[in-house]
């Protein structure tokens, strides 16, 4: 089953955003480890072998936001992914998921398990198949419709962080 899946995650700090950004990029990943500076292996490792997104966005000092079109098994692909992240160090990473049969918000906690956000959450959240041109209005965009994802899913970050 194929899915869309919009992300926003932290890094500790802008260096390892940076890297993050590079690693998850297609012409700036490295093939092989030997080609990463050795203070920064250990994220190349964690991050090595990840789908790269269709659109990815360094947003502050701290934040990636990208947008991943998961064909195949995209629950084993998204808990893969996460599992990346949490090994990369990510923080406060959240997730809009729309696949043929299901709608969700999920997060990777503190301790990297994988939770479901329930409907306080989810009534902040607009499911689009971003993929899909129809599903957009006449004036919109799918950068549009990206933009409004990721303010979406910044608003349930912060509202996760004051909870």
């Amino acid at each position: 089953m194929e899915a869309n899946c919009c992300i926003i995650f932290d890094m500790p700090n802008q260096t390892l955003r940076n890297k993050t950004a590079d690693f998850l990029t297609e012409d700036s990943r490295p093939i092989f480890d030997d080609e990463v500076e050795p203070d920064y292996r250990d994220l190349f490792n964690a991050l090595e072998y990840t789908e790269y997104p269709e659109d990815l966005r360094k947003v502050s000092d701290k934040t990636i936001h990208a947008y991943f079109f998961m064909g195949g098994n995209f629950d084993e692909d998204v808990h893969y992914f996460f599992n990346c992240l949490h090994k990369a160090g990510a923080l406060h990473a959240i997730a809009a998921v729309d696949a043929d049969d299901y709608e969700g918000l999920i997060y990777l906690d503190d301790n990297g398990n994988l939770n479901t956000l329930g409907n306080e959450y989810r009534k902040i959240m607009k499911f689009i198949d971003v993929t899909d041109d129809e599903d957009l209005e006449e004036d919109e965009t799918i950068e549009d419709d990206l933009a409004d994802t990721y303010n979406k899913l910044e608003q349930i970050k912060e509202k996760l962080l004051s909870a």
